[in-house]
Formats: C-alpha cells, sequence, structure tokens
C-alpha cells in the first residue's frame, strides 16, 4: 500500500510544473543560457555604439508621435488614422514631444526579450541549445534588429506575438487562467498596434479548434477548450471593440 502511494505521489502531471520561471530559465544548460546573456549584452553594447542616432524617425512616424501628442494631453484634436497601440508605447517611453534614446534602448531591450523566449520555446520543442544559440545570432544580425532603431510598429507588435506565443506555451502546459488572459491581451495589443493582425484571435481560435482533432497529445478537454477560445475571442472584443 505504501509503495503505491509513494508511486501515485512521484506520478505528477508534468503540465502542472511549467511556470514562467521554467520558461525563462529551465530547460536551457547554464553554458547555454550563459552563452545567450552574453550575446544580448554583446548586440546591446554594439547596436548602442553603431546607431547613436537612433531612434529615427520615418514618414509614416508623425501621425504616430502627433497621436501620442494628443494623449499626452488627454485631448484628442483630430481623429487619427493610426491605431492607439504603438501611440501608448510612445508615451510611455517618454517620447513625447520627440523621440529620445529611451524608445531605441527600450525597443532593442524588447527585441532582445523576444529572441530569448523564442528560444526557450525552440528548446522545449526539442531544439538543441547549440540550434538555439544559432537562431539568436541570425536573428541578432543587423537587418532584424533595424526595425528597433526606427520609430515605427514593427518591434512592439513583434512583442506581443512572442509574448502572446509563450503565454499560449504556458497555458498549454499547465492549464492556468492567467496564462490564456496575457495571451488574449496580447493579441489583442498586437492587433493594437498594427491593424494587419486584428484577426490573430480567430486565427488562435480556430488552431485550438483544429489541434482538438489532429494532435491527440495536446488534447485538455471541451471544457478547457471552450474557455480558451472564448477568453481569446473576448479579449480582441473587448479591447478593439472598445477602441
Amino acid at each position: 500500500m505504501k509503495k503505491e502511494v509513494l508511486s501515485a505521489t512521484a506520478q505528477v502531471d508534468p503540465r502542472s510544473t511549467a511556470t514562467l520561471g521554467s520558461l525563462l530559465i529551465g530547460s536551457f544548460p547554464a553554458w547555454a543560457a550563459l552563452t545567450h546573456v552574453l550575446l544580448f549584452v554583446g548586440a546591446f553594447c554594439f547596436y548602442s555604439t553603431l546607431w547613436p542616432q537612433a531612434p529615427v524617425t520615418q514618414p509614416d512616424s508623425g501621425s504616430y508621435l502627433q497621436f501620442a501628442r494628443d494623449l499626452s494631453d488627454l485631448h484628442i484634436d483630430q481623429l487619427h488614422e493610426r491605431t492607439p497601440g504603438y501611440p501608448i508605447f510612445l508615451l510611455l517611453t517618454g517620447s513625447v514631444p520627440s523621440p529620445d534614446r529611451t524608445l531605441f534602448h527600450v525597443s532593442l531591450l524588447l527585441h532582445l526579450a523576444s529572441i530569448w523566449f523564442l528560444s526557450k520555446i525552440l528548446s522545449r520543442v526539442g531544439i538543441s541549445a547549440m540550434g538555439t544559440i544559432l537562431f539568436a545570432l541570425v536573428v541578432l544580425l543587423p537587418p532584424f534588429v533595424e526595425p528597433a532603431a526606427y520609430v515605427l510598429t514593427e518591434t512592439l507588435a513583434e512583442t506581443m506575438l512572442v509574448s502572446a506565443l509563450a503565454s499560449l506555451v504556458l497555458w498549454q502546459l499547465n492549464r492556468k487562467f492567467i496564462w490564456i488572459v496575457i495571451a488574449a491581451a496580447t493579441i489583442a495589443y498586437a492587433a493594437l498596434t498594427r491593424p494587419t493582425y486584428q484577426l490573430s484571435a480567430l486565427a488562435v481560435a480556430s488552431w485550438f479548434f483544429l489541434a482538438f482533432y489532429l494532435f491527440p497529445s495536446l488534447r485538455g478537454n471541451w471544457r478547457e477548450l471552450a474557455k480558451g477560445i472564448s477568453i481569446i475571442i473576448a479579449g480582441s472584443i473587448l479591447i478593439l471593440g472598445g477602441y
């Protein structure tokens, strides 16, 4: 009897042990984690030195900055053609009335954080530590980092989408309510940043439905599936619909 109890206790559902900490830190060998950190520190210093003029405005930047200025005084002088996701980010980074180095450094950190989350996700699906390091090296090349140097939406949208993916992975692993809520919020904010992604919630909900049938190993139960789809759709309705 005692052996049976011990055996049952040892058989813990691996999903219940999945946490944000495990996605941030776990599963990497120490040398691989250290290599990523060194790459990130080196990239941050390198690009901060290489691009002293960043952030650089582009033709589309003016409309985002004007929207942010209107938000800063809580008075909308005119209807804007831009959605408010990026202007809110500009406001939070102190880029009103004009952007400074803080915007570039925050954008660069967001890009590095996205790489880290993607490396961790790749590690969880079976990619070797060396493979994730090679991935990090590629996406740290100038063409992939350059968007962070512009006063444009690409880096913020990237971070929202990667955050949504990481949250969905955590929800799939442990079914905690908080992760599906974060996923819904970040998917909706990605659409609020770039309207191109306004159908992302529907795409994710459709994926949940198809995965339930196509991949038995990913199945939960109908109640969990319905909850996940409902929260994803509701998040977009509340955030995008409210705008």
